[in-house]
């Protein structure tokens, strides 16, 4: 069938996204890895801990999207069976992305005989962490994994690793400050073309944790990502992604995640009434004065 076209305009319109996004490609949900903490309760997943967890994950499910791609819950009593889980989205995917990422987390792994009741694992678009102790707020450095792309394996020449190299240092500054403590960019690599990356942590990570985690990344993008154009890496609370096509999403506000809504100042407390200390020093001033007239008498 032979295409027609009423105007060189109407052809224009046409081609114009093919030359805008020569850089761009389709970001896909993938499964990118996984971690398990193996302990001595690994033999004892009761059916009291299988009902603890997926009660929790299904608390996951209810309140991502309600939290802007981001939750924590816990079910169960205290003890080697309670659950302990949390769901973080990239910042920059749709509500429903997020839901399908998390949806899908809770299947990966879950039977792996190897792992005991702690997992970590990673998709492109989540991340889900799960544990029968709790591990909310703390930041741990010791598990970092560095994946390639599924496309072709590209070498990355060192002017153009350089600046990227500086693009990932400049977003693991901006992450902890943003409110769903993530963020993205990009960088001319100094070859005509440019470099694209996110980072993002958990948010039950403070600042300053967030900043260490994600410059603990940047030291592995260092030494493991300098020689090619495309990586994942993940840690423990934190992933960064760099690549030399553009990647990440551009939506709206009411496409994406939103933002976290500011957290609610108490009320000012009326200011504390110095009538007493008013009564007090008017007093003293009337026994001073009474005591200087009497001197003057005597």
């Amino acid at each position: 069938m032979a295409f027609k076209f009423s105007s060189a305009s109407s052809l224009i319109m046409i081609l114009l996204p093919f030359f805008l996004c020569r850089h761009c490609y389709a970001d896909t949900n993938e499964h990118v890895g996984y971690s398990c903490y193996v302990d001595s309760s690994k033999a004892n997943k009761s059916s009291t801990w299988t009902e603890n967890r997926n009660s929790m994950f299904r608390k996951l499910e209810e309140n991502v999207i309600l939290n802007n791609g981001y939750y924590i819950a816990e079910a169960g009593e205290k003890g080697p069976d309670r659950a302990y889980g949390l769901i973080q989205c990239r910042g920059d995917v749709s509500k429903s992305n997020c839901t399908n990422c998390t949806r899908r987390s809770f299947i990966l792994n879950v039977n792996d005989p190897s792992c005991g009741k702690g997992v970590l694992t990673w998709q492109t678009w989540c991340l889900l962490r799960y544990s029968n102790v709790s591990f909310f707020g703390t930041w741990e450095k010791n598990s970092l994994t560095v994946s390639q792309s599924n496309r072709a394996s590209l070498v990355e020449q060192s002017v153009a690793a350089a600046k990227g190299k500086m693009l990932m240092m400049g977003l693991a500054e901006a992450a902890p400050g943003d409110s769903l403590m993530f963020a993205k960019g990009e960088i001319d690599d100094g070859l005509g073309g440019k470099r694209y990356g996110t980072a993002q942590c958990t948010r039950d990570l403070g600042k300053s944790a967030c900043r260490d985690c994600l410059e603990w990344l940047v030291e592995g993008f260092a030494r493991n990502v300098s020689d090619d154009r495309s990586r994942t890496i993940n840690g423990v609370g934190c992933f960064m992604i760099y690549d030399n096509t553009s990647f990440y999403f551009n939506l709206t506000a009411e496409e994406g995640l939103g933002k976290p809504a500011p957290p609610k100042s108490n009320p000012a407390a009326p200011p504390k009434s110095n009538a007493p200390n008013r009564g007090l020093a008017g007093r003293l001033s009337m026994a001073i004065t009474i005591f200087m007239t009497t001197m003057a008498f005597l």
